[in-house]
């Protein structure tokens, strides 16, 4: 299957053996409508798991990757749990939550909020790259990672390492922070609920903590 430039369309060609040997009968599909339908259903899934602002998982996969966790760790499904079995996965959280972002959207307007929001997201990536992670943006201005298989030490490590990329030294009217953060972690969680949450107290830790060193 391949596009045609010279008719813009889209065309597969289906080949089969022939009654005579050394021949071979072609038929020529067009399957332009189904690849224009495919694009814009492939499109709308997208539009419905990922933010247009920075192309990371929004609250809906959040809440389906949560779904999942629990179904996957006993959470849900306790009555599938034999007796002694153990239950849970070791994986750290992460919660962060951008700094200023009201005050830059209403004194530099919407496209300086986005381009904060796309900073923070991309240090979180590239502070991130080559590991196993999944990053959720599930508010305006908030975002959660969620590390499987981290030790607590390591977890650590990633918080002290996000902590200083997110230092702000390249865009003056910008935060001198461009986000507060904080982590909780489980041996052996169930679900992400509780994990959430106790970030989330550690993220407004930060966050004071960085209003009193102003």
């Amino acid at each position: 299957m391949r596009y045609s430039p010279e008719i813009a369309k889209y065309l597969r060609i289906k080949c089969f053996s022939w009654k005579e040997k050394g021949y071979c009968g072609c038929v020529l599909v067009e399957e332009t409508q189904e690849r224009r339908m495919l694009y814009r259903l492939d499109h709308l899934v997208h539009l419905a798991h990922y933010d247009a602002a920075t192309d990371v998982q929004n609250r809906n996969s959040f809440e389906g990757y949560c779904a999942h966790f629990a179904e996957c760790n006993g959470g849900t499904n306790v009555e599938h749990v034999q007796p002694n079995e153990p239950v849970g996965s070791m994986v750290g959280v992460a919660f962060v939550d951008v700094n200023g972002l009201k005050h830059i959207n209403d004194t530099f307007g919407h496209d300086s909020g986005n381009f904060l929001i796309r900073m923070v997201s991309d240090k979180i990536k590239d502070e991130l790259y080559g590991s196993n992670f999944q990053l959720f943006r599930v508010g305006g201005d908030e975002f959660v990672v969620v590390l499987p298989d981290i030790s607590k030490n390591e977890l650590w490590v990633v918080e002290q390492h996000l902590k200083d990329a997110f230092v702000n030294i390249t865009v003056p009217h910008f935060p001198p922070v461009l986000a507060a953060l904080g982590t909780a972690w489980s041996e052996r969680a169930q679900n992400l609920t509780e994990l959430v949450k106790e970030a989330d107290a550690r993220m407004y830790e930060h966050k004071r903590k960085l209003k009193v060193a102003r």
